[in-house]
């Protein structure tokens, strides 16, 4: 009897494991591109469940709204980066929501050190990811301490991005 259970329990493990495997595959050869680092290490995970936000140039959200420094060609002006700052480029800033804090007031600090300058991104939009979209990593900085890196993966698509509501940041 105990022997019946445990195939059983193997075999719906098994079924289980080999629906999910898409979600288990995500590749990220572009972020590792050109680069010793391992960007995407054990601190990145896949998130489904929280709401992030993210600066956009536009009121609507666009695949530009998604493009890293390096997708950019935009590089770490270091002649020796660190992997820190090599994978700071490659990855997107996110600050994850938490209730009570006014992630504007985040934005807005920007605003505060510099307030002749013209705003880049003028909205931000709160949204969450599908399970295709990438990894996230806890990257706390002094300004945003919810601050989170994104790592896009290879089969990124704006389409699997939720987006909850945009904003005028001023």
């Amino acid at each position: 009897m105990a022997y019946k259970y445990f195939f059983l329990s193997s075999y719906i493990l098994t079924i289980y494991f080999v629906a999910l495997q898409p979600y288990y595959s995500m590749e990220f050869k572009n972020i590792h591109k050109g680069t010793q680092c391992k960007c995407v290490d054990g601190d990145c995970k896949i998130n489904t469940k929280d709401f992030f936000y993210r600066k956009l140039k536009s009121g609507t959200p666009s695949i530009e709204d998604f493009r890293s420094y390096d997708e950019l060609d935009k590089k770490p002006t270091s002649k020796t980066p660190t992997c820190y700052q090599v994978c700071s480029y490659k990855s997107l800033s996110l600050s994850k929501h938490v209730d009570g804090k006014n992630v504007l007031d985040i934005y807005l600090t920007t605003k505060k050190i510099k307030p002749n300058a013209t705003i880049e991104f003028p909205f931000y939009c709160k949204l969450r990811f599908s399970d295709k979209c990438g990894k996230i990593k806890p990257s706390p900085s002094h300004n945003d301490p919810n601050h989170q890196s994104f790592f896009k993966s290879d089969e990124f698509d704006i389409k699997n991005v939720t987006i909850i509501a945009i904003n005028k940041i001023a």
